[in-house]
Order: structure tokens, then C-alpha cells, then sequence
């Protein structure tokens, strides 16, 4: 099942691509800080805001400023 993405910073279309593409393997927040870390996207700003037991918000920085928000289960 392919990750819904939702563009919040009204991207161009070319912009949005370009961001499903780098996230298009994240999987687990595992996949999530690899992936950050990797690319140098990782600044220690990261935050999980807690909705309930088992659901959980993850905002990570990404560049120029945008934030990419992971929905976790």
C-alpha cells in the first residue's frame, strides 16, 4: 500500500515528486531517521507528539525550511 501524501506547503508538482521520491521506501520510523541521517536532513528538531496509546505524530525537518509529518501506528 503506497503512503498517502498530502501537500500541505503547496509544492509545485515537480517539488512534490521530488519529495515522494525520497520518501517513498520510509516504512518505519527506523526507515524515517536512516534515511535522514543519511541524506544530512537529521538536526536533533525531530518531535513525536503522542495522539494516543498507539498513534503518534513524527516531524521531521527536511530542507528549505519544509517539514515532512509521518502519521505512525
Amino acid at each position: 500500500m503506497k503512503p498517502q501524501m498530502r501537500n500541505r506547503a503547496n509544492l509545485s508538482e515537480q517539488e512534490l515528486a521530488d519529495v515522494q521520491v525520497q520518501v517513498s521506501e520510509h516504512w518505519t520510523l527506523e526507515d524515517i531517521f536512516r534515511w535522514s541521517r543519511k541524506v544530512g536532513t537529521y538536526d536533533g528538531t525531530e518531535d513525536l507528539i503522542v495522539q494516543d496509546e498507539s498513534t503518534h505524530d513524527a516531524i521531521f525537518s527536511y530542507r528549505n525550511g519544509l517539514f515532512l509529518v509521518y502519521g505512525v501506528t
